[in-house]
């Protein structure tokens, strides 16, 4: 068991971090960081130590009373809430709303419409990015460019926790079309019609 007091600074803001880490008599091992509500560091340190003994005492109350566990909802349920308090409370233009809803449609729910939010995984991007192997690297990159943002706004409306997976982009080569001068583009008509 150990209760280690560290000082941290922020501009004007000092304050002290108390790390506490233990084993439970079944095994399992225990950590937490937490900033300690003292102004001193053997306060911090008094603190800490009690706080061990809370969490050695009771492990259910790692979890905090007042969080009651909430049913995470699939991507289709989460879809139009998405569209409705994101995409039109943003006033994003008709177009990219309506972008949005036809990608949501043809390709996110019916592969992904079904699992839950949290449930979606890297394999399942992986998954999702082969289905659409026969589209455009744009069309692709549209299409995870949604979910992205869709989960990304599910964790900052606490939907979910953290995000369940990583959404990557495919690189997209930035080939600049070749645009003939006048003069270049008269001579090679001329030389077609000959």
């Amino acid at each position: 068991m150990t209760v280690r007091v560290r000082e941290w600074k922020r501009g004007k803001n000092v304050g002290f971090e108390v790390d506490i880490r233990f084993t439970y008599p079944d095994g399992t091992p225990f950590r937490r960081r937490i900033k300690a509500p003292v102004e001193s560091k053997s306060a911090a340190r008094r603190w800490g130590e009690a706080s061990e003994a809370v969490f050695l005492r009771a492990p259910s109350s790692l979890e905090r009373p007042d969080t009651e566990t909430k049913e995470v909802p699939t991507l289709r349920q989460f879809g139009p809430r998405f569209v409705d308090n994101y995409a039109r409370a943003n006033r994003q233009k008709a177009s990219t709303i309506a972008a949005k809803e036809s990608i949501l449609k043809a390709h996110l729910y019916p592969r992904l419409g079904d699992k839950r939010l949290d449930a979606i995984d890297d394999e399942d991007v992986q998954a999702l990015k082969s289905s659409l192997a026969k589209r455009s690297k744009k069309t692709v990159n549209n299409v995870l460019a949604v979910l992205g943002k869709l989960l990304r706004i599910a964790v900052k409306w606490k939907v979910i926790a953290k995000l369940p997976c990583t959404v990557e982009l495919m690189k997209v080569s930035n080939l600049v079309v070749k645009f003939y001068e006048f003069g270049q583009y008269k001579r090679l008509v001329e030389a077609a019609e000959r």
